[in-house]
């Protein structure tokens, strides 16, 4: 692996999935606190600890004047420090009614962002989400919740 600085992303395996990151080593590096760096060749494994039971967040996007808003891009972000680590992002594409589901959320606040398409914003520079913020609903996700939130999609992004 070529030396620099790498994100690590997680999949879900299933609609039933809430499995959730609880931490990611590289070594005696915590790389879900730090991020992964590499400064040349390694032996070190990287070891990702998974554990059941994490979060579930229903979002319901809706438009300004209150209807489902079908095939909007939602994001889960965490709040900082832990803004820099993708592996506890969340995203799914709302349903026809407005709909979609997040699974396997790690414990920790959050906020969740409606767009209408995926705009190809760095969520990690505050820079490209600060017009955004006026439009994120915050919550706070315990092991095992189920929680149902209502967002109205960004304007500037429809």
């Amino acid at each position: 692996m070529p030396a620099g600085d790498y994100d690590i992303e997680l999949g879900s395996a299933g609609p039933g999935d809430d499995l959730y990151v609880s931490a990611i080593h590289g070594g005696n590096d915590d790389v879900l606190a730090h991020g992964l760096h590499v400064n040349g060749p390694s032996s070190e494994p990287i070891e990702i600890v998974l554990k059941p039971n994490g979060g579930t967040v229903e979002v319901v996007a809706r438009t300004p004047k209150g209807e489902p808003f079908p095939e909007a891009s939602v994001t889960l972000l965490p709040d900082p420090p832990r803004r820099e680590q993708t592996a506890l992002y969340g995203t799914c594409m709302t349903d026809a009614s407005g709909v979609c589901t997040l699974r396997g959320i790690a414990p920790g606040e959050y906020h969740v962002l409606a767009v209408s398409k995926d705009e190809g914003i760095d969520f990690r520079d505050p820079n490209s989400t600060k017009d955004f913020e006026k439009q994120t609903r915050a919550l706070k996700v315990a092991e095992g919740d189920h929680q149902s939130v209502e967002i109205e999609v960004a304007p500037d992004s429809h």
